[in-house]
């Protein structure tokens, strides 16, 4: 068998030829095609790791939003639950003020209550005293000045300090200075001049002296100066021991 060259140069000739027109018109087009299709595919898969990122993000957005408004949310319900506590102390308070108030109220009412009852008892039991004093003495001769009268009249003088004596010498000595003797009943003359010597004597002067009768003192004496007055009568006595019977019932 003879091997024909010229036909395997021929041959391969159209094979590069061929290989040339494949490379030219196929290969290439395939290849950009391929290449364009990567590019799309990979411009996709960009396009869709964005958009995961993005939807990554805003589902991040999301949840930091409702981390903020449950957040908020707390807050809100923390200030209301604060503003009602405090309305709350408020309105305590002001009820325990009104009721202090009413109860200092009540209790200042029951004062006075109490107060005006007392005072109705201690005249009551002035009067009661007094009329009882009145009737005792009426028949009798309780009202007239005895010696003890004097003798208390004497003691209080000599136990007076010396300004205060000597007040009273200026006040009986004055102008129009005098000494008044009151008495439930009139004195005889006898006793006037008794009087009117027992005051000489005690405050060392020559007053004046003048006798006037009052049956409403009930008994003893009531000498009256021109700016002072010392009693010493039964009315002044009844009235002391009403108001310290009162006081000691308005202390319990």
């Amino acid at each position: 068998m003879q091997f024909d060259w010229w036909t395997l140069a021929l041959q391969a000739v159209n094979f590069l030829v061929l290989v040339w027109l494949l490379s030219r018109f196929l290969y290439r087009p395939v290849r950009q095609v391929i290449e364009k299709r990567q590019a799309l595919s990979q411009e996709a898969a960009e396009a869709a790791q964005r958009q995961a990122d993005e939807a990554e993000a805003a589902r991040r957005r999301y949840e930091d939003a409702q981390k903020a408004l449950e957040a908020e949310r707390r807050d809100l319900v923390e200030a209301v639950h604060k503003d009602m506590q405090a309305e709350r102390r408020k309105l305590l308070e002001a009820a325990q003020a009104e009721a202090g108030q009413i109860r200092a109220e009540a209790r200042e009412a029951t004062e006075q209550a109490r107060r005006a009852a007392l005072s109705t008892l201690k005249s009551e039991i002035a009067d009661l005293a007094t009329g009882i004093a009145a009737g005792v003495l009426q028949d009798s001769a309780a009202a007239r000045l005895g010696p003890g009268t004097m003798a208390a009249v004497r003691a209080y003088f000599e136990a007076l300090p010396e300004s205060e004596l000597e007040a009273l010498r200026r006040d009986a000595t004055g102008a129009s200075g005098e000494v008044a003797v009151v008495t439930a009943t009139e004195l005889s003359e006898t006793d006037r001049k008794t009087w009117q010597n027992g005051l000489h004597g005690w405050l060392q002067s020559e007053a004046r002296v003048t006798f006037v009768v009052a049956p409403e003192i009930l008994g003893g004496v009531e000498l009256r100066f021109p700016h002072a007055i010392l009693s010493f009568t039964w009315a002044r006595q009844i009235e002391e021991a009403t108001a310290r019977l009162v006081g000691d019932a308005h202390e319990r």
